[in-house]
């Protein structure tokens, strides 16, 4: 049962009623001190950029650009890679990985960022045993999930086709999103001199951007003994703001027949 006030001065006397105000007093306002940086901490009304800046089918860059809602002391951001995937170094923040989750955190120089400034970080993936280029489906920092817009990028039937030497294969080849503008894709005319394919351009509109287009790989007939790897690069050639594709670098096995 609580005790009137009254009764707390008898039994504390008016000098320990008045320190004991003081001191809640005190407490009070450093609660109120602590408070502030509190909501600072978290990322509401956050947003991310995740955009590849290469891609060579067994490893990729990517820039991540970070924007808090609110003025943020210290970050953690974190987001899933595809499968097999591995990140290799973060640029400007600490990195961990348990399976597919990456998590990064702020850098000792840039945990402070002001609300609507954005922080930026270089990410390598340098381990792409599939080949994947699709980007992450969501980034959430400080436990609030951010606006986004995954990157649009060229989609490949397979990424690993492989083709007898001397013969050929056929891949589609397709794009992920609709693009605002006819958006031109080009390939190799040869990888490595024995590879080929056909056609060495693709065009997608507004309108077929989702319809799949065929490309024959041929391999010609060699002298060596052995069946070889060939990286086939199939990039936008038009590059238009936003309409920014990652390309798909398919990794071609030959089998050879000597």
């Amino acid at each position: 049962m609580g005790l009137d006030e009254p009764t707390m001065r008898v039994m504390l006397g008016a000098p320990r009623t008045a320190a004991l105000t003081a001191a809640l007093s005190g407490l009070a306002l450093i609660a109120s001190t602590v408070a502030v940086p509190a909501p600072a901490s978290a990322a509401s009304g956050c947003s991310a950029r995740y955009t590849v800046g290469a891609n060579w089918g067994s490893g990729l860059q990517a820039q991540l650009a970070l924007t808090p809602g609110a003025p943020v002391t210290a970050w953690s951001v974190s987001f899933d890679v595809m499968p097999q995937q591995v990140v290799t170094f973060a640029a400007y923040a600490t990195l961990s990985q348990s399976g597919q989750h990456v998590t990064l955190g702020n850098a000792s120089f840039n945990g402070n960022v002001p609300a609507g400034s954005t922080v930026t970080i270089a990410i390598g993936i340098h381990t792409n045993p599939t080949g994947s280029n699709i980007p992450p489906s969501g980034f959430v920092l400080d436990g609030q999930t951010c606006a986004y817009t995954p990157q649009p990028y060229v989609v490949a039937s397979t990424m690993r086709p492989v083709v007898a030497e001397g013969g050929s294969t056929t891949l589609t080849i397709q794009l992920s999103r609709a693009p605002t503008m006819d958006t031109i894709l080009r390939l190799p005319n040869a990888a490595g001199g024995v590879i080929t394919a056909t056609p060495v351009s693709l065009t997608f509109t507004p309108t077929n951007w989702n319809v799949p287009q065929a490309v024959t790989i041929s391999s010609a007939e060699d002298a060596d003994t052995t069946g070889q790897p060939f990286w086939l690069p199939i990039q936008q050639q038009n590059y238009t703001p936003p309409q920014n594709y990652i390309s798909a670098v398919p990794m071609i096995t030959q089998i050879d027949n000597d």
